[in-house]
């Protein structure tokens, strides 16, 4: 039978990455689709997102390229990496329920400006709904402290010398707007891969998109 899937979209700067953690966390709650396009895909995510949708995937997440379309349906988060981005930026904005930004980004969306709730990720900014403290740069991997509230869970993000600073906060973020805990996150990053490794490709996929699911159960499970 045919589920109805939580969407998350994804935008910016380093979004296919973002996306690509993003969906392994959720895994931990069910298979997750995920449809990474880039810049010379021409056509809407839609067939790819129904297609992961008769996979019986219980969330989906796409990565938009900065020259994305339209989405033809309304995502549940959206996650926008860089800010400053004109019409596309808009159409995604009001076309979701609640946004991730990044409060470090100089173009930053500010909250008074947007039509839905906003929930902020920044490193060291107090005032951010998730904030990364405590950096550490390894060689094969960057690893912060998340700090919601008075929840603090340590990351380890799959991403040499702070590159999975912001995919693996946003990353954290958007899985918070779908009820997955920091500590939950935690575990799942810490066997996740910035790359689609174990993810079950889609048949007839286009060369310009990177889609299929992850399980559960699958090589990046917890």
């Amino acid at each position: 039978s045919l589920v109805s899937p939580r969407l998350c979209a994804v935008w910016g700067e380093g979004a296919s990455v973002t996306a690509c953690l993003l969906s392994q966390i959720l895994a931990g709650r069910g298979r997750t689709g995920l449809a990474a396009l880039t810049s010379r895909y021409d056509g809407t995510p839609e067939p790819l997102l129904r297609a992961l949708e008769r996979l019986n995937c219980r969330s989906l997440v796409v990565a938009l390229p900065e020259t994305a379309c339209a989405l033809d349906r309304r995502a549940d988060t959206a996650v926008l990496l860089s800010c400053g981005m004109g019409e596309a930026a808009e159409r995604l904005m009001r076309g979701c329920d609640r946004m991730v930004v990044n409060l470090d980004d100089p173009d930053g969306v500010p909250e008074r400006d947007c039509p839905v709730p906003v929930w902020t990720i920044s490193e060291r900014r107090n005032e951010a709904d998730l904030t990364a403290r405590n950096l550490r740069l390894l060689p094969y991997r960057t690893e912060f402290e998340a700090v919601s509230g008075t929840d603090i869970c340590r990351l380890s993000v799959p991403l040499p010398e702070g590159l999975g600073l912001y995919p693996g906060l946003a990353a954290a973020a958007a899985a918070l707007s779908f009820g997955v805990t920091l500590e939950e996150s935690a575990r799942r990053l810490h066997r996740a891969e910035p790359v689609p490794v174990g993810m079950i490709p889609l048949p007839r996929c286009s060369p310009f998109a990177a889609a299929g699911y992850f399980d559960a159960d699958g090589g990046v499970g917890v």
